[in-house]
């Protein structure tokens, strides 16, 4: 089933190098805790925490059965498929939010526009994205954008998409796909 969506495009995008610097660091899972009536600390039995490996910082909490999908090989495995597949791409546009817990990078394809140099002009997209807050499924979405205001708003009509959940055997789920 196609959906389409109307999306304004007014995040504030970073480079390509900041991205990667941003996005692409190692994440580990640790005991989650909370406060207990009385003010003593007590481990959580149904969670744990997600955070930064490097630095310690905390990222978000998540449920026991969570699994970690790493930014940097499932950004570059998308991208390599892409090259694999004799397919040009270009970068659009490339944000982290709120301390690493969600990443999202949309390129264009550009073979694949249509009506290029017309009012009717549709650029072919493919969004990247993941998240370590269990907002977002590590997901691709294939469809058209296309400029339907002067405003800056858009129409983006999808083709295509493919979810990996944060669930079981990520890896292959991964290959599997």
């Amino acid at each position: 089933m196609r959906t389409r969506t109307a999306v304004s495009m007014r995040k504030e995008p970073i480079t390509i190098e900041q991205f990667q610097n941003a996005a692409f660091f190692e994440v580990a899972e640790t005991d989650a805790a909370y406060l207990d009536q009385y003010g003593n600390w007590m481990k959580s039995p149904d969670r744990k925490a997600i955070i930064n490996a490097s630095t310690g910082d905390y990222i978000s909490t998540v449920g026991k059965n969570y699994s970690i999908v790493d930014n940097k090989e499932y950004f570059e495995g998308v991208v390599q498929a892409l090259t694999d597949g004799g397919i040009e791409y270009e970068p659009k546009s490339v944000w982290v939010d709120s301390n690493g817990k969600r990443t999202t990078m949309i390129v264009t394809l550009p073979q694949f526009n249509l009506y290029k140099g017309t009012d009717e002009a549709q650029d072919f997209e493919l969004r990247i994205r993941n998240s370590f807050d269990t907002t977002v499924a590590a997901d691709t979405i294939l469809g058209m954008i296309r400029l339907i205001c002067t405003n800056g708003m858009t129409a983006f009509d999808q083709a295509f998409s493919h979810r990996i959940i944060h669930k079981g055997d990520i890896v292959k789920k991964a290959e599997d796909s």
